[in-house]
């Protein structure tokens, strides 16, 4: 399922503010690739904000992201998914990179893991609403309940990048561009 070598789908996983929409955003600014953000079909579900997502919901929206991949490769597109991770085992990264590998694609798996602290600090600079609809303690909780969940046993060491100290040009340099200039190998 995992490959370093020419990648047709790269999985971008972590808490909020670790640079996930940034780096697939970027990654899909390179010719050939698409960037694909979960986040943008929860958007589509009728839904209170910063409520639990069901088993449902997360059944729907990962099918509409899963099929929306699917689309893009069969038309020759690389893709870059990016995805928050809240629980364990992380079962998107799970659903993915099975879903994909599957039908045939090549998938690598990337989890950005700063440190609560570099996410907080993140999160004020982005100065998102949807961080700012809530205090400070409660964005803390959250980041420490999702950095916990990077723990997790079904997450592969070699997938992990402590982003803490790294900008996003480094991140992307040191971690990314390789496998994007691979995939044109």
């Amino acid at each position: 399922m995992e490959t370093d070598t020419s990648p047709s789908v790269i999985l971008i996983a972590g808490p909020a503010g670790a640079g996930k929409t940034t780096m697939a955003k970027r990654i899909g600014n390179e010719p050939g690739w698409v960037a694909l953000s979960e986040d943008e079909f929860w958007n589509r579900l009728p839904r209170e904000p910063h409520t639990f997502r069901t088993d449902v919901e997360k059944s729907i929206v990962q099918g509409m992201v899963a099929d929306a991949a699917i689309e893009h490769l069969e038309r020759g597109d690389r893709v870059a998914i990016e995805f928050i991770v809240y629980e364990d085992p992380p079962q998107q990264i799970q659903f993915y990179a099975f879903i994909l590998a599957d039908a045939g694609y090549q998938v690598a798996v990337r989890v950005l893991r700063p440190s609560v602290a570099a996410l907080l600090e993140r999160q004020a600079k982005r100065g998102n609403a949807h961080d700012m609809e809530v205090s400070v303690d409660i964005r803390r909780g959250f980041a420490e309940q999702q950095v916990r969940c990077l723990n997790s046993q079904a997450i592969d060491s070699k997938w992990l990048i402590d982003s803490s100290e790294l900008s996003i040009d480094d991140v992307y340099a040191t971690y990314f561009a390789p496998m994007v200039a691979r995939a044109y190998t």
